[in-house]
């Protein structure tokens, strides 16, 4: 019986995915005509309508089960549910409020949320998929209109966005969803800027420092090698270096220490390496571990005069470290802007269709690439 309530529910869930049961807010079948329609006991149909619901496929409202199989219209039976329970409230998912990125994104956030008349909930989900998911029945449950994430990376993570009722804006992340807009940095451009400088400094082997997780699809440092292969330069897999992140958003930095002592050893005399890296504070990381690496002649190496050295973020610790950090910079405000007028649209516009949307970068040029 197990067997067949797993095969059952996997049919089931297969069925509203691909709108055999209607569309995303259509009423769903009862528990009863569940149990009629496939001949299995009402034990069973509850069973089934449990499993739909840990899936995110169907909500239960009131005395009525919902297709919640992505975006809920407002003039569909659920929409109209949804809307009696509705408040002028927003919400922000972020993954590490600690980071200071999410910090001041979050403040820009709470303060244009108030000017456009909404309260801005803003949670953590820890990069934890299923807080994600429980964040989200919360949010539903206290009347949110709309949700901006930043997501948890993992596989899971996209199911639980595709089939969320409300609309969802991912800031900072690519979602490939057809129901959530994105809001992005031209991250393929600033990894070209950041070859392209560092090519006119006079570098001529190059690294890169990532996380492990975005490695895979990282676009960055895709856009960092094909502008260095475009030049006729490489990246080699052994310069590219994962830098795992610290639950209190330090670096791990000693995870690469073996990695970088490599690629400067093996740093031709009288060759200068240029590293670029995801994000500030690695880079922050790599250029103090760099400073106390001996050269080959027993000498450190110096920054920016062997080592030249690029973040992304424009962070506060870029200006705070010596010597200053060249990075990759963007507005914030802009960031913002766009994903509020997003919202607008997609809360006041029924022919709303998601977009990804992207925010121009440019070089800010310090001592760490060039001497002052």
């Amino acid at each position: 019986m197990y067997q067949k309530c797993h095969m059952l529910t996997e049919q089931i869930a297969e069925n509203l995915k691909n709108g055999s049961y209607g569309t995303a807010g259509s009423l769903f079948l009862t528990v009863r005509a569940l149990s009629s329609a496939y001949q299995i006991s009402m034990e069973s149909a509850c069973k089934i309508m449990a499993a739909l619901q840990e899936k995110h496929l169907i909500r239960l409202c009131g005395k009525h089960y919902y297709i919640t199989n992505g975006y809920v219209p407002p003039d569909s039976p659920y929409g109209i549910q949804l809307a009696r329970t509705r408040q002028p409230l927003l919400a922000l998912i972020v993954n590490r409020l600690e980071s200071p990125f999410f910090s001041a994104l979050a403040k820009r956030m709470s303060l244009t949320a108030e000017r456009y008349g909404y309260t801005l909930l803003i949670v953590c989900g820890n990069n934890q998929p299923q807080r994600e998911a429980e964040l989200i029945d919360s949010m539903i449950t206290l009347g949110v209109c709309g949700i901006f994430t930043n997501p948890s990376i993992a596989p899971e993570a996209r199911d639980i966005y595709a089939n969320c009722p409300l609309p969802v804006i991912f800031i900072g992340r690519e979602s490939g969803l057809p129901n959530c807009d994105t809001v992005l940095v031209d991250n393929i451009s600033a990894g070209k800027q950041a070859a392209i400088h560092l090519l006119q400094i006079g570098c001529s082997d190059f690294a890169y420092v990532g996380i492990p997780q975005y490695l895979k699809e990282d676009p960055r440092l895709r856009g960092y090698a094909e502008q260095l292969h475009q030049c006729g330069f490489r990246l080699p897999d052994s310069h590219i270096l994962a830098a795992a992140d610290l639950p209190d958003s330090r670096v791990d930095i000693d995870s690469i220490s073996g990695q970088l002592k490599n690629c400067l050893r093996n740093l031709p005399i009288g060759k200068k390496l240029g590293i670029f890296c995801y994000h500030d504070l690695l880079a922050a990381a790599v250029l103090q571990r760099v400073k106390h690496i001996s050269h080959r002649s027993q000498r450190p190496y110096l920054v920016p005069e062997d080592v030249a050295i690029v973040g992304f973020d424009d962070l506060p610790i870029s200006t705070a470290i010596t010597p200053a950090l060249t990075t990759v910079t963007y507005r914030y405000d802009a960031i913002v802007k766009q994903s509020f007028s997003i919202m607008e649209d997609y809360l006041t516009n029924p022919d709303h269709l998601p977009q990804s949307y992207e925010i121009k970068s440019a070089l800010v040029i310090r001592e760490s690439t060039v001497l002052p």
